[in-house]
């Protein structure tokens, strides 16, 4: 059943996928909102350098109509009236034009304002100023030429010329500067701090800068807000890998569970008894059982992974540990010669990269006063190659020399090879569970058990046979010749403790 809360790791991959989907959801909003965040900043940008443009040909205009109303100037208003009009038609974005002579406003396009005092000596070229006439309390943009003993002042329509700075987007702070004074977005004289922006186009040709801030919170809720459609296909994307995760990523999930497990030391030996003909407990093979949770997870789960992850190297190294303290504090006192005790190794504990901490832990054992009595056996699976190259023979030769025997598991299945029995010092040939299971009924197991059993003798090799679970079995391979067998007939596995505890060793 695919969503089986009661399957090993369940609960680990479930928490691996909505991680992962976390992750790719997550990190699709950020790239997503970061690409939103760059083109509207690109678009600011393109923005403050339209405005500075838009004002520079505003500001020109004004200069312009400045140069022409000083061309004909004469202290009679009615003679400059009419180039005062053909301004304002011209220049829509000129608001008033004065023609002043020491600091007396002479003629007008605002009548009001003839006979005016004021010191244009305050007034730059281009300035920003707070109207006192026109629109008190308002910003306008003031131009100013001189020629001679005239000067001509205009003033630029304020809201008109600053409306194109409303057009931005509201997500932006806009502000525009002029070395008197500076506005925002809402036309007010405003103080501004240079830490509240991060955009500026200046302008090449008069005093004045445009700058810009992204309001970066504000602008992120509306794109959440416009792009939902975008958001739930990033969902959807993201949801897909999990969801594969979930249905082939179990190997992923048990190397990640594997690692926690060693961390944790979960993995656990047990026993399971092996017996001569007579039925006498003559040893042990030590089987791997993993404590995860308050559940006990079969070596068919986990096993496979941890050999092609090589994680089996340390977990052989923990439980070899294990196995020697569990020893070490058996009750029994008693002594029994011959009793032999069995560990799983995979053929990659025997290459350089990892041989230097299996003698070791072998080496603890065998050479510990206590357990004198038990000869250490590590039976070689042939799930994967084993390469009988020097450096592999000579690891089995030094283990050998410590007193370490060796066997051969699950003979004839995986990479089973004869060079084997040739190359190696075999004290021992375990023949699998799948060729017992149908022994002796079945013609194709029978003729291959008789095979095994024939070579064992030529080379004079003891055969155990694994998987024995009925009378019938076991009284047919004692018949021909199997010296020790193990199986459910026997002996059920149980905690390596317990075992000890039972076996007078």
């Amino acid at each position: 059943m695919l969503f089986n809360p009661q399957q090993p790791f369940y609960r680990l991959k479930i928490l691996h996928c909505v991680s992962l989907f976390s992750l790719l959801f997550v990190g699709g909003l950020i790239v997503y909102c970061y690409q939103g965040y760059a083109s509207y900043k690109d678009k600011t940008d393109e923005s403050i350098k339209f405005a500075v443009t838009f004002l520079d040909s505003k500001i020109s205009d004004a200069f312009k109509a400045n140069q022409l109303i000083l061309s004909n100037a004469t202290t009679d208003c009615a003679t400059s009236a009419s180039d005062f009009y053909q301004v304002i038609l011209e220049v829509p974005s000129i608001q008033t034009i004065n023609l002043i002579a020491n600091n007396k406003v002479l003629c007008s396009s605002l009548p009001m304002n003839i006979g005016k005092s004021t010191d244009i000596s305050t007034y730059g070229a281009v300035d920003l100023v707070i109207s006192k006439y026109i629109v008190p309390g308002k910003p306008i943009l003031i131009t100013k030429s001189t020629k001679n003993d005239y000067s001509v002042m205009t003033t630029l329509h304020g809201p008109t010329l600053f409306s194109v700075i409303k057009l931005f987007n509201k997500n932006t702070h806009y502000s525009l500067h002029f070395p008197s004074n500076s506005i925002d977005l809402d036309l007010n004289i405003v103080n501004v701090q240079e830490k509240d922006f991060t955009y500026e186009s200046v302008s090449t040709r008069y005093p004045f800068s445009v700058k810009a801030g992204i309001d970066i919170s504000d602008l992120l809720v509306d794109i959440l807000k416009v792009d939902s459609l975008a958001f739930l296909f990033i969902g959807v994307l993201a949801l897909m890998l999990p969801l594969c995760f979930f249905l082939h990523g179990q190997d992923v999930v048990v190397k990640n569970a594997l690692r926690l497990g060693l961390r944790k030391k979960q993995f656990i030996p047990y026993a399971q008894a092996i017996v001569d003909t007579s039925g006498h407990v003559t040893g042990c093979e030590v089987l791997m059982r993993w404590r995860y949770g308050d559940k006990l997870i079969s070596p068919d789960v986990f096993i496979p992974t941890a050999e092609v992850s090589h994680q089996i190297v340390p977990m052989t190294l923990m439980l070899i540990e294990q196995v020697h303290k569990d020893c070490v504090n058996a009750s029994k006192a008693s002594k029994q010669k011959n009793f032999y005790l069995s560990i799983n190794i995979c053929p990659v504990q025997l290459s350089k990269n990892y041989s230097a901490s299996l003698i070791d832990s072998c080496k603890k054992f065998v050479q510990d006063p206590q357990l004198k009595h038990i000869t250490l056996v590590l039976e070689i699976t042939e799930r994967q190659i084993i390469t009988n190259d020097a450096y592999t023979l000579n690891t089995i030769s030094e283990l050998e020399s410590l007193g370490v025997k060796f066997s051969i598991d699950d003979f004839g299945t995986g990479y089973s090879c004869l060079e084997h029995l040739r190359d190696l010092s075999v004290s021992a040939l375990k023949i699998d569970k799948i060729f017992i299971d149908g022994y002796p009924e079945n013609t194709h197991s029978f003729n291959l058990v008789s095979n095994i059993l024939d070579l064992s003798k030529r080379l004079n090799i003891p055969i155990i046979a694994e998987g024995v679970e009925t009378r019938h079995q076991a009284e047919n391979l004692i018949s021909n010749g199997v010296q020790n067998l193990q199986g459910y007939l026997f002996h059920k596995p149980e905690p390596l403790s317990v075992f000890l505890e039972q076996v007078s060793m």
